[in-house]
């Protein structure tokens, strides 16, 4: 199954460290260089990749929705992750 805050971290761009802290670059400067941006060789997901890992991380139960309740769920556990 899906880890929801793992779709949603690979949609904003944050990569785990090794350490496992969050890092969008492995830049310490705040600037982001052509090579820290990643491998120009691996493609992007498409929009409707990233969209189908979403649903499929939202949809818990795998039912093939996504009720008001598995919504609110994905919600609060991203909310949860970014003030912890």
């Amino acid at each position: 199954m899906v880890d929801i805050m793992e779709t949603l971290d690979s949609i904003d761009g944050n990569k785990k460290s090794s350490s496992g802290s969050s890092s969008s670059s492995g830049s310490v400067d705040g600037i982001v260089s052509y090579d820290e941006a990643g491998n120009p060789e691996e493609p992007l997901p498409s929009a409707e990749e990233r969209a189908k890992d979403l649903f499929e991380a939202l949809d818990k139960d795998g039912d093939g929705v996504i009720t008001m309740e598995d919504f609110v769920n994905g919600w609060e556990t991203r909310q949860g992750s970014i003030i912890n």
